[in-house]
């Protein structure tokens, strides 16, 4: 809606506002931009070693709670300055991905390919379904260690199998 109705010049204000704060709270926590996709981030966290499973998914939710914290205080700027707010969603899910360059021979991009990042997509798109903007995958819910509520089964587009998806309890 955003990118209908802003001039191009606050619009990318916005983006980069959202981008900036996002980035900011995945690097802080060991995440990598792979990618910004219009107005979507591609971020993961990297596992070296199983024994750090546990610790990287809760510093990928962290890092989670840490960019809605940001954006929290760029929007109260904004709706000062009589700005648009920026609302977003984030999907979180453990599993593992392809490393690669796609693309045609003359441009090529490294990315991440998979199921998980699939299932990923999915979950991140059912937080406008849900009214939720955090949801995490089951897999990775099991290693957070804060309080977290079921949101219950779905079915995601592309993905096997019914879904439980979990939130932030709080």
């Amino acid at each position: 809606r955003l990118s209908e109705t802003l001039p191009a010049a606050d619009l990318l204000q916005l983006l980069n506002e959202y981008f900036e704060n996002c980035a900011a709270a995945a690097a802080a926590r060991g995440g990598e931009i792979l990618q910004f996709i219009g107005d979507a981030i591609l971020i993961v966290f990297e596992i070296r070693r199983p024994e750090d499973e546990a610790t990287v998914c809760n510093d990928a939710l962290d890092a989670a709670i840490d960019a809605f914290d940001s954006i929290a205080v760029v929007n109260h700027r904004r709706r000062r300055a009589g700005l648009p707010v920026i609302g977003f969603g984030l999907g979180l899910h453990l599993g593992e991905v392809t490393h690669a360059n796609v693309g045609a021979p003359n441009r090529l991009a490294f990315n991440v390919v998979g199921p998980a990042v699939n299932k990923t997509a999915r979950i991140q798109l059912l937080t406008k379904e849900a009214g939720v903007p955090l949801l995490l995958s089951h897999e990775i819910a099991a290693h957070i260690r804060m309080p977290l509520r079921s949101l219950g089964r779905f079915d995601l587009r592309g993905v096997a199998g019914v879904q439980e998806v979990f939130t932030p309890a709080d």
